[in-house]
């Protein structure tokens, strides 16, 4: 049985890489996995800050296979608009329920949306 190495490369987090200067940070998540030929962008993070850290890393979206969205909170698909401004090729797999309204309750009595893009629904259909 032949062993695979994947290579994950955080494309945005909460804390900043002082290694990657160029690299900044923003609450969410976004990752790039590589194995074999394959690339796959794993959440898009909270807005179009992880595309502007894949071209710091020189990595291209273009170069995206599949893209998955782990569920509807905006700091996990924020980005979603731009992956499809990106790459409109790859197929991009979320739930339906994603586009669900999320929303956070402030100081107990204001409702504030966090969920994805609801207009962005037709492109998921």
């Amino acid at each position: 049985m032949r062993r695979q190495s994947i290579k994950i490369t955080t494309l945005i987090e909460n804390t900043k890489d002082k290694k990657a200067e160029n690299v900044k940070a923003e609450h969410g998540i976004s990752l790039f996995l590589e194995f074999d030929s394959h690339k796959i962008l794993f959440d898009t993070g909270l807005s179009s800050l992880f595309n502007e850290n894949a071209k710091h890393l020189n990595l291209s979206l273009e170069d995206i296979e599949y893209a998955v969205v782990s569920h509807g909170h905006l700091d996990h698909g924020g980005g979603l608009k731009t992956f499809l401004e990106e790459n409109s090729e790859a197929p991009i797999y979320v739930k339906e329920e994603a586009f669900n309204g999320y929303y956070r309750k402030i100081v107990g009595l204001i409702k504030k949306y966090i969920g994805l893009d609801k207009a962005l629904i037709s492109k998921f259909k």
